[in-house]
């Protein structure tokens, strides 16, 4: 069982994210440690001027740098609002990811980090900035349904894991020499998804069960 695609003309671009601040210290802790030296200096030799000078002008150019690549990744991420996006999302709790589409609706900074809260059929999800894979344009509204459609199938499946499930799946048997496909009723608990195609498999109990033959979730 398989549900076919839509075909239609569309754009897709990559989008490069900035490059980050490569130093293994940030301002805080380069202020910090500042603080400690002069804390701790010797008396008798304390830091000249020109060396704090030197070291005020280092964590000046830290912060203007950081601050810098900031505002790289906020104008990166605000050009995306509006915008249909693919990225790897990690469900919480769930050691896996799975590529999720939606609409990117605004920019958020959590952990100073930059996230894209994405609209997936009504349901939200924020995605990292740095896990955005594509952003796509489209050319007409249906394309765009039909690739959140499949969006909330793959996270709807993706939740599914650990959960008792009822369903049937499609057992081939033979009968009087000719082979058939018969659909025998499942219970079970999800243990992983399959995708082939547009098509999303669930395995209940060594048994691949298709997305849409599941009638009951307990």
């Amino acid at each position: 069982m398989s549900v076919n695609g839509i075909s239609g003309q569309y754009t897709t671009y990559s989008k490069d994210q900035p490059k980050e601040f490569n130093s293994n210290l940030d301002k805080d802790a380069f202020l910090r440690l500042l603080v400690t030296q002069l804390k701790y200096q010797d008396p008798l030799q304390p830091t000249q001027d020109n060396e704090f000078i030197g070291q005020m002008a280092q964590f000046s150019a830290l912060e203007q740098a950081q601050n810098t690549n900031m505002s790289i990744r906020m104008n990166s991420a605000n050009n995306m609002v509006n915008k249909l996006v693919k990225a790897n999302y990690k469900p919480e709790g769930s050691t896996e990811s799975y590529e999720l589409i939606g609409l990117v609706e605004k920019v958020l900074i959590k952990n100073n980090d930059v996230y894209l809260t994405l609209n997936t059929l009504g349901e939200l999800h924020d995605v990292k900035l740095d896990d955005v894979n594509e952003v796509t344009e489209l050319e007409n509204s249906v394309e765009q349904i039909y690739l959140m459609n499949q969006s909330m199938r793959i996270t709807t499946a993706y939740n599914l894991i650990g959960k008792t499930i009822k369903g049937t799946y499609e057992k081939e048997e033979t009968v009087d020499g000719v082979k058939r496909i018969k659909d025998v009723d499942i219970e079970g608990t999800v243990e992983k998804v399959r995708r082939d195609g547009t098509s999303i498999y669930l395995t209940v109990d060594g048994h691949e069960v298709y997305l849409e033959d599941i009638t009951e979730v307990k």
